[in-house]
Order: C-alpha cells, then structure tokens, then sequence
C-alpha cells in the first residue's frame, strides 16, 4: 500500500517480483503476444508431462491476474483446462503468458 496526497495506492510490485523469481522468470525474454496464433493445446499432447503441482502454481497466479489484468482472461482459460494432466507445452504456453505480464505491466 502506498498513500500520497492524490489518494492511497494497492501495488502489487513486490507479490510479482517473488512470483517471477519462484519461477525462474526472472529474465525472462519478454514478447508483445500472449499466446501463439493458432494454438492448439490438446488433452493428449505431444509432449512430456510435467509436475502438477508446479503447473497449479503458475495457473493459480495467472488466476490471480486476470483480477487485474482483463486482457488475459481467454489466455487464461485456454491454461486452466489442462490442471490435471499438464503437458509440457501447456507449461510453455503458460509462462509466455507470464512473460508477457511481465513486458506489458507496471507490476514489476
């Protein structure tokens, strides 16, 4: 919280700083998009799959987000359907989710 003359201020600098060093995103390269073009995440992807737990997280911070920031709302929606069996490349589309956060928000 920070108060000054022209009224009191919520940020939310510090709880985005800790969440992009939780998840090793600290340098991470920011893009101008949220997701590919065209992007189809399948249930049975390709890929390998990865922690749950660890996909919960960064799904439950996007969650967090989407509060603040309206525009990831349908990015969000396309994360939040694979919770229980991620695939790898649900991760990555997650965490350009995050890298795009990053590059487009006064949050960090």
């Amino acid at each position: 919280m920070k108060q000054c003359n022209s009224g009191i201020f919520n940020s939310q600098a510090k709880y985005a700083v800790k969440i992009f060093e939780k998840f090793s995103m600290k340098d991470c390269q920011l893009v101008d998009t949220r997701v590919e073009c065209g992007i189809k995440l399948t249930k049975e992807g390709e890929t390998a799959q990865v922690n749950p737990r660890y996909y919960k997280s960064i799904v439950g911070f996007l969650r967090y987000l989407t509060c603040i920031m309206l525009d990831i709302l349908f990015e969000y929606g396309l994360v939040i359907r694979y919770t229980k069996h991620p695939r790898n490349s649900h991760l990555k589309t997650s965490k350009k989710i995050l890298c795009f956060v990053k590059g487009s928000s006064s949050l960090v």
